[in-house]
């Protein structure tokens, strides 16, 4: 399968940002409807103990891989700062 290309119009982004949440929302039910319970756990442990608003955050549909042991790998963002990375800052 080939992936697909879309073409947007800057004029169109204002709905593109209001369809979001929308869009997140149907996203955590198809993971929800896709993962096995047992993923489930795993991610509602992680947003539940885990998670640090600006610092280690998880999306309601993120990725649940098992592991080969007792545990599982959960997809989330984490922050990295310019100056943690080596960047120069983008404000001096």
């Amino acid at each position: 399968m080939r992936p697909m290309r879309i073409r947007v119009e800057v004029s169109d982004l204002d709905s593109i940002e209001a369809g979001s949440a929308l869009h997140q929302r149907a996203a955590a039910q198809i993971a929800q409807d896709t993962l096995e319970p047992h993923q489930i756990k795993y991610l509602k442990y992680a947003m539940e103990y885990l998670h640090e608003d600006g610092d280690l955050e998880f999306d309601d549909d993120a990725a649940v891989s098992l592991g080969d042991d007792d545990g599982a790998y959960v997809m989330c963002w984490k922050w990295v700062s310019s100056e943690d990375a080596g960047i120069p800052s983008r404000n001096e």
